[in-house]
């Protein structure tokens, strides 16, 4: 809005739009202004990333020019190893720069590799960290993309006449033409097959049922001792895992919910006209276009909770205990007695109660996806699983308990894709009906809770697999020699040695004992099951093995306890 003085009757121009003087004026300048500018800030004819992405760009393109520097310039002197010349010559599909590239995405997969600590002898190993060919080909693309939206955008703008050729269109179909969709033909063919490139995922897409969240949320609070995390973290990895499991939501959209996301009311019961406490909590999906226009307003859903009899599927009293710890109450509530007894409706039927002005934008949930991850897999850990899933399962779980009770379009809705992908992304490996039956009907029998069963994560769990390095375990980790080189750098006085010395030193250790330790346990329990099982087939008897065995602790002072009132 212009800087404009009111005029002196404003009354005379109220409801229209005003024309004067003043206003052609200022709005001529600052119009003038702009259009000056406008050439210093030409409009980007691509679309905006996030940050996450550009810095992968970036990434791309640093090992791009650092390959042609160091590599490439020691080809010959009839061989190009200007990064951008070459850049543009596959703008033209010439084979000289396809090849050029080719070598480039092999050299990549051939140099990333990282030095880890090992168990052996030896004590390092050298590990590959590109095993797929799908990492390549994305690899690839923010490459390319990388291309057409930097420098090549530039020569775009400078030559318009000639636009189309310095463009890059990445292209990975199975037909297609040009030297990008040709270099993406040779990834998934050629060099996945000289360098042992899986070209499938990775990892086993499985479901989460119900019978697995109530597992491994019982987990989260009995063993403290293995799943070790601050208390507020283990209440807000309790709420994430059961909203992701309820509506299959993404667990990018679940870490970081704050308390204008949340209402909380009390509401009158329509069939006894008693009150009920209700909470209604906002989730604004991720993975969403932040500068697109929204002519619709499918980018979020919201959702009513209530107390639940069983307080461990129970949202509502994680929302009221971390508001009580928080003081977040408008009116102040110390308790969820106070919580439920002092509001009165007063003949309305829904009372909304307030949160503080200054805490809206605070989290009421906030957990980052990387320490959500450790605290999953330390209690897939705890529960002895064999091949532990991925917090993914819970969405691959979800949706799939609400595929068929609700229409394909609502669906899609809640979980926030398309029907076309939850087809190709949402349907687990294990396939949870009876072929049989249905093929041959009685006569195949009825084994419809067994195979119900069959579908659990946590079905394959044996509680008794080891899950600890023992204190004799990591001494023998302190006998290592690079160790007991750091142990012997640290007595030294440090005369000479940089600012920090002393803590880069211990985050190193710190590193070389947290990987000992997580191989030494994949290691134990691998020989474990492999023993337990032939000795289980073998019909012989087994010993249990000693684990230690702590009293479920739901209750943790810094948080009330909710329960359903009677």
């Amino acid at each position: 809005m212009l800087p404009i003085p009111v005029p002196t009757e404003p009354w005379r121009f109220a409801g229209g739009r005003v024309w004067l003087d003043d206003i052609v004026a200022k709005g001529q300048d600052d119009t003038l202004q702009y259009l000056e500018g406008c050439a210093s800030s030409p409009i980007d004819d691509s679309r905006k990333v996030n940050d996450k992405t550009e810095a992968y760009r970036k990434y791309a393109r640093r090992l791009w020019d650092t390959f042609c520097k160091t590599v490439l310039s020691k080809a010959g002197p009839g061989v190009t190893a200007d990064p951008e010349a070459i850049a543009v010559d596959l703008c033209h599909n010439r084979a000289s720069a396809e090849d050029k590239f080719r070598a480039f995405l092999r050299h990549y997969v051939k140099t990333s590799v990282q030095l880890r600590p090992s168990l052996g002898p030896e004590e390092y190993e050298w590990v590959r960290d590109v095993d797929s060919a799908i990492t390549v080909t994305e690899f690839w693309k923010a490459l390319v993309r990388e291309f057409d939206c930097g420098f090549l955008q530039t020569k775009r703008r400078q030559e318009p006449e000639k636009a189309s050729l310095y463009s890059l269109k990445f292209c990975d179909t199975s037909q297609g033409a040009g030297s990008v969709w040709k270099v993406s033909k040779w990834i998934r063919e050629d060099l996945a097959e000289e360098l042992g490139l899986s070209r499938g995922q990775m990892f086993r897409k499985q479901e989460v049922t119900g019978e697995d969240v109530l597992a491994i949320l019982s987990v989260l609070w009995a063993r403290p001792d293995v799943v070790t995390c601050q208390p507020t973290e283990r209440l807000t990895s309790h709420a994430m895992i059961l909203l992701a499991s309820m509506g299959a939501f993404r667990l990018g959209a679940l870490s970081r919910i704050q308390y204008h996301q949340v209402e909380l009311a009390i509401v009158a019961d329509p069939v006894n006209k008693s009150t009920r406490l209700v909470g209604t909590v906002t989730i604004v999906h991720n993975k969403v276009d932040k500068n697109a226009l929204k002519r619709s307003q499918d980018d979020r859903i919201s959702f009513s909770v209530a107390f639940a009899p069983c307080p461990i599927v129970c949202v509502l009293s994680l929302i009221v205990a971390k508001a009580i710890k928080d003081d977040a109450f408008d009116v102040g509530f110390e308790s969820l007695d106070a919580l439920l007894s002092r509001p009165t409706l007063g003949g309305l039927a829904y009372l909304p109660i307030r949160w503080k002005n200054d805490i809206l934008e605070t989290p009421i949930f906030e957990l980052p996806y990387h320490r959500l991850w450790e605290i999953w897999r330390s209690c897939t850990w705890a529960l002895g699983c064999r091949d532990p899933p991925r917090p993914y399962a819970m969405r691959v779980g979800g949706a799939g308990r609400l595929d068929g009770v609700l229409t394909p379009a609502v669906r899609n809705f809640v979980v926030d894709n398309s029907s076309e992908v939850f087809e190709k992304s949402y349907l687990p490996n294990h396939f949870r009906g009876q072929l049989a039956t249905f093929a041959f009907g009685a006569l195949a029998g009825d084994y419809e809770p067994l195979f119900r069963q069959l579908c659990n994560a946590f079905l394959k769990v044996d509680a008794n697999a080891p899950m600890t390095v023992t204190p004799e375990e990591k001494a023998t980790f302190e006998q290592r020699h690079d160790l007991r080189t750091i142990s012997a750098r640290l007595a030294d006085d440090g005369e000479g040695e940089p600012p920090g010395w002393r803590d880069e030193l211990h985050s190193r250790a710190s590193y070389i004992r947290k990987s000992l330790a997580k191989q030494l346990k994949v290691q134990k329990r691998t020989l474990y099951f492999e023993n337990m099982d032939r000795q289980r087939a073998l019909g012989t008897r087994c010993a249990p093995f000693p684990t230690k065995r702590q009293t479920p602790a739901i209750q943790d002072e810094s948080y009330p306890t909710c329960v359903q009132p009677h």
